[in-house]
Order: structure tokens, then sequence, then C-alpha cells
């Protein structure tokens, strides 16, 4: 019998990057710091970004403290088959465009980095009119072309560029080319990772010349030549219903949905303010 536990808020993380920026960000987090924040990791237990509670009876000890002891409880009863928390939600606000990258699967990056590898799902909050994407690849052969391609460094050349709009749903399975366009605020859903090969800064200039070396030739690893090629494009769009999306193995997305109860769900308001009202209590 597990024991029952009340809904649990978190303080963020922030995390500076090279292409963040503030703006996007301010509705949500008023108190997120000055500077290149890019993203904020809203509910994480990653080594070096571990969530704070900050309702309940442990408010002010980290996420994981909680899970270590009551695992279970949070996470169902399919806890059992994690080594630890599995996913990651954060909000990305480029104010440049993210660099073109690609994410191992769990095999690659276990045995290479030591850590999960990555699938991921967007959920476009807000954006400009002219918002885009970039997932898979188009103009390309074969693998012989595109490592050729990579190594030249015109990746971006070959990037699909798909254009979104408030409500849509894009999936990123491990091995997919991939790129948020500035001017949109995503809500992801992922593995517990980060393990990011850039395969393209446009200039941004992150990586030194031994490091982009190295995410190249990882890049070049880890890319479904297949699934790139067949790219479908926006999953799907939730601005005016429902909708779920699985990304087996890993995780479910939905809007609306009915929680399974032998599943954690977590959950996040996308309009306006409400209260969410169990039997321990209200929040």
């Amino acid at each position: 019998m597990t024991d029952f536990l009340p809904p649990i808020l978190l303080s963020p993380v922030y995390v500076t990057r090279a292409w963040g920026g503030l703006p996007l960000l301010r509705d949500l987090h008023p108190d997120a710091p000055e500077g290149l924040v890019g993203e904020s990791w809203d509910i994480s237990c990653y080594p070096s970004a571990d969530c704070v509670m900050r309702s309940g009876p442990r408010a002010g000890e980290a996420l994981s403290a909680l899970l270590r002891e009551s695992g279970e409880a949070i996470l169902g009863r399919e806890w059992t088959g994690f080594n630890d928390f599995p996913l990651l939600h954060k909000f990305l606000a480029p104010l440049r465009d993210l660099p073109l990258q690609v994410h191992p699967a769990d095999d690659y990056a276990l045995r290479v980095e030591g850590q999960n590898g990555k699938t991921e799902c967007w959920y476009i909050l807000d954006c400009e009119p002219d918002a885009a994407v970039w997932l898979g690849l188009e103009g390309v052969r074969d693998r012989e072309e595109l490592a050729a391609i990579v190594r030249r460094g015109e990746i971006a050349r070959h990037a699909r560029r798909v254009p979104v709009r408030r409500g849509d749903v894009v999936y990123i399975p491990s091995g997919m080319v991939h790129g948020l366009g500035t001017g949109c605020l995503a809500y992801e859903v992922q593995q517990n990772s980060d393990v990011t090969y850039r395969l393209d800064d446009f200039g941004l200039g992150i990586d030194g010349p031994e490091a982009r070396a190295e995410h190249l030739r990882k890049g070049l690893d880890v890319i479904d030549f297949e699934a790139n090629v067949a790219a479908p494009g926006i999953a799907a769009n939730w601005d005016d219903g429902d909708g779920w999306l699985d990304c087996s193995p890993f995780f479910g997305l939905g809007q609306k949905s009915d929680a399974k109860r032998r599943h954690m769900n977590s959950l996040l308001a996308v309009v306006g303010i409400g209260s969410y009202v169990t039997k321990a209590s209200t929040i």
C-alpha cells in the first residue's frame, strides 16, 4: 500500500544559456535572476539542478531527498524500474535560435556519457507569427553524404524548417536533428538527461575547436538517418481542445486528459489561475 502524498510545489532552477534572455520567461517567473537565463527547470532531480520543495512539511528540502524515501508514492508502482527520477520538465525561452543539435538514445548515452539518453517533446505555449522549429533533414541522399555535410559545417542548409503556432506539439525522439527558433516559449518534457551534441550553434561560439570536433563526431554516431529523412513534422495542435501524445516508452503528454493513477502526473497551468484540490490540501 503506497502512502498518499499531497501535491508538491517546487522552486525552479534557472539555467544560463548563450541563446537565453528573460523577456519570454518573465511572465512565468518574475523572480528569475538577470542575465542570459534561457531555461527554467521546474521539475528536476538532475544532480546539478535539484529542485527545492516550497510547500508541505518538507518545504526547503530537495526533491531528491523525498524521492529516496517515498519514490513509489510519487512515481507510482513502476518506480522500481527506475534508478533515478525519470523525467525533467522545463521552460525554454530563446532570444536567439537554439543550436542545431541531436541527443543520443539510452544505450549510447549510458555507455559513453554515463547518464540517460534524451527523448523529448515541446509544447509551444506562445510564439511570434513567423516562428519555426527545425526538425529532421532534407536533401540528404545517404549516410555518407550526411557525414560529409556535417564535417563541412553545412548541416544548417539541410535542416527542415517547420513553422509553428501556439498549441503545437513537437515530438523529438533521440537521434532526431532539431532546434527551437527564436520567439518561441516552449514547455518541454524530456528524459532526465543533459546530453546534447551541437551540430551548428549559429555563431554563438559555445564550443572551442576540440569540443566542437567531439560534438560533431558523437552527433554523427547517434543521428538516426532514416527517422530524420522521414521526420513527420508537428505531432498535434491542442490550442482549442484536448489531446494526448504517447512519447513511448518514456512518457506521455496531454492537455485536459484524465490521469492514470498508477503513474506519476505533473500539472501545468497553460493559461489563467486556479486551485487544485485533494483530500489533503488545496494549492
